[in-house]
């Protein structure tokens, strides 16, 4: 009952809302979170992304690991959609260093280059508008145009996407180990499903650079979960990599039932490190 109450009135609210120009696209100023005083290109609801968005996230990197982010960094983050943290990054680097961020989806990329703009970025953001995997191609990307933030390459997740406005973008794929780009001293991914991908095309980069790694999990159910995660661990171990999920605070040393499957990864070549990370 209390349930179906907050529905109610959380839809009348949005209606309000919306009926006074929320729907609109237009300069908002971000009022809570790491960004405040920033602002984004949206309408009234994609403030969710900017206003205190993944809050635990956010902490974790503005305080559990805020000296790994240093000035003068070079940043990868790769499915930088509407470009919170790119935003967020550029801001921990101070002006210098670079952030490039990575966003195929041609609609969602005019907003972030929008975003860069009216925070004055442009000397420290690079937009680039392709997806990267394991090897250069040509991609199908699934966009959902009521939710920017689920755009896939991933064949299960496009199935799984049942929605009727649904449609498919033809996308540049690249392989980060073959760009003409400073390499990275940290690497952020949220790429829905395509995180192995993307993994396998930067091997050369986890290999000589080593960098930090944020890395959120995505799949099709407890089992696509599971096999994604099996395969990015896999990855990261081979390469001397010590990885912990942030929401549950777990440390990985092996793979069991008990694993958490879901959430986001952080991943170092520093063992001490990634144990001092842990609450």
């Amino acid at each position: 009952m209390i349930y179906k109450a907050y529905k109610f009135l959380n839809k009348s609210f949005q209606r309000i809302i919306n009926n006074f120009g929320g729907k609109k696209l237009k300069p908002r100023k971000i009022k809570v979170g790491p960004l405040r005083g920033f602002y984004y290109y949206g309408n009234y609801a994609e403030g969710r992304y900017f206003n205190n968005f993944e809050k635990d996230m956010v902490d974790f990197l503005s305080s559990r690991i805020k000296n790994r982010i240093k000035e003068g960094f070079i940043i990868y983050d790769i499915g930088a959609c509407l470009g919170f943290y790119s935003l967020l990054f550029a801001k921990l680097i101070r002006g210098n260093g670079k952030v490039y961020s990575f966003e195929p989806n041609y609609s969602i990329f005019e907003r972030l280059l929008l975003n860069i703009k009216l925070n004055n970025f442009g000397s420290s953001i690079v937009p680039l508008n392709i997806a990267l995997g394991e090897k250069k191609t040509r991609g199908e990307l699934v966009v959902l145009p009521n939710n920017v933030g689920r755009s896939t390459l991933h064949p299960a997740l496009k199935n799984q996407y049942k929605s009727t406005d649904k449609f498919i973008q033809k996308v540049n794929i690249e392989c980060a180990d073959n760009l003409n780009i400073p390499r990275p001293d940290f690497v952020k991914i949220d790429v829905e499903g395509f995180e192995t991908n993307v993994l396998m095309g930067m091997l050369g980069i986890l290999s000589k650079n080593a960098p930090d790694l944020f890395i959120e999990i995505h799949g099709v159910g407890k089992s696509g979960k599971e096999e994604t995660l099996k395969k990015v661990l896999s990855i990261l171990q081979n390469y001397g990599y010590y990885c912990i999920n942030i929401e549950h605070n777990y440390y990985f040393e092996g793979f069991n039932s008990n694993i958490p499957l879901e959430g986001h990864l952080y991943a170092s070549v520093d063992r001490q490190h990634i144990l001092d990370s842990l609450k």
